[in-house]
């Protein structure tokens, strides 16, 4: 429970600093597609992320195939349950979905792994130790780059960059909920990563999509920084 309140409190962070974590342009852009397409690059961008767990963890053939499959299934599910929370437009059914995402999460790895097992996916998936979260992220990195066209076996060998980029921006956030960084300096350090990930990216999947990455990950807007300022009327977490 500790946890889940840790990342509830990020997600608040968000929501008070106006930031949409997973922001508009890549919103946008998937907003383009039909829901079928949706749902095809969820399941692809899971069963990427899951085989990639499954080959950290030294999982065994059956084991493997028994993981993917239940987060795959999780991925999907948690995906439904997000679209139907920002269709109605609630805050507050929004946070009880972020909630109920992580929850499933959690059972996916306890119903798999062991406790170091779980301690390493969490750390992976940017879910868990003092890095709490946004469930889902990786998947939606992945995602995005499935989206513009690159590879399945470059987005395979993006997950690294991806995952670190996950670790550094938590990483920021923790800052900022100490106080050793300040609010407003949040979105500048959060370029600086931006950029520095996706120089990492270009030689993986080339420039373009690389830039399409930074774009898709950057605030929701000017107008929504503003408004989080204020709090509870500011631009609200993706889920």
């Amino acid at each position: 429970m500790a946890g889940w309140r840790r990342v509830v409190g990020l997600a608040a962070l968000f929501a008070g600093m106006g930031i949409v974590a997973f922001a508009a342009p890549a919103e946008q852009e998937r907003q383009k597609q039909s829901p079928e397409e949706q749902a095809k690059l969820t399941k692809a961008a899971a069963t990427l992320v899951g085989k990639y767990v499954a080959r950290e963890l030294s999982l065994g053939p059956e084991e493997t195939k028994k993981f993917v499959k239940t987060y795959v299934a999780e991925r999907e599910a948690a995906e439904k349950r997000s679209a139907k929370a920002r269709e109605a437009g609630d805050r507050e059914a929004s946070m009880a979905v972020f909630r109920e995402n992580q929850k499933g999460l959690q059972g996916v790895l306890e119903a798999n792994l062991n406790a170091d097992q779980i301690k390493k996916a969490e750390s992976i998936l940017g879910t868990g130790g003092g890095r709490r979260g946004m469930f889902g992220g990786l998947e939606r990195s992945a995602s995005a780059l499935l989206r513009s066209k690159v590879a399945e076996n470059n987005v395979e060998k993006a997950l690294p960059v991806l995952i670190k980029h996950q670790q550094e921006q938590a990483a920021l956030f923790a800052k900022a909920r100490s106080g050793e960084i300040a609010r407003e300096e949040i979105g500048t350090k959060l370029q600086e990563l931006r950029e520095k990930t996706t120089k990492e990216l270009a030689p993986i999947i080339g420039e373009e999509a690389a830039n399409a990455w930074q774009k898709g990950t950057g605030f929701g807007g000017r107008r929504g920084a503003q408004r989080g300022r204020g709090a509870p009327g500011g631009a609200q977490p993706r889920q």
